[in-house]
C-alpha cells in the first residue's frame, strides 16, 4: 500500500494533519497518536508531552487488492 492511501485511511480515522507530514488523534486516557508521513508504519502514543509507545500497523489488514 502506498503512502497516499496510508494518509487517507490515517484522515479517515480522525488523525488531523499539520504542515509538516505529521497528524494527530485524541485518544482515550489522556493519550494523543501521533502519524508521520516518514514512519508510516507506527503509531506513537504521547501522554504528558512524553512518548509512552508506540504502535505498528499491519496495513495489509486494510489493502483491499491484497484480498
Amino acid at each position: 500500500m502506498n503512502t497516499k492511501k496510508k494518509q487517507a485511511l490515517i484522515q479517515a480515522w480522525g488523525f488531523m494533519p499539520t504542515l509538516d507530514g505529521m497528524y494527530f488523534r485524541h485518544a482515550p486516557m489522556g493519550y494523543l497518536e501521533k502519524w508521520t508521513v516518514s514512519q508510516p508504519d507506527i503509531i506513537q502514543f504521547i501522554k504528558d508531552g512524553e512518548w509512552s509507545h508506540d504502535y505498528s500497523i499491519d496495513w495489509s489488514l486494510f489493502n483491499k487488492e491484497a484480498a
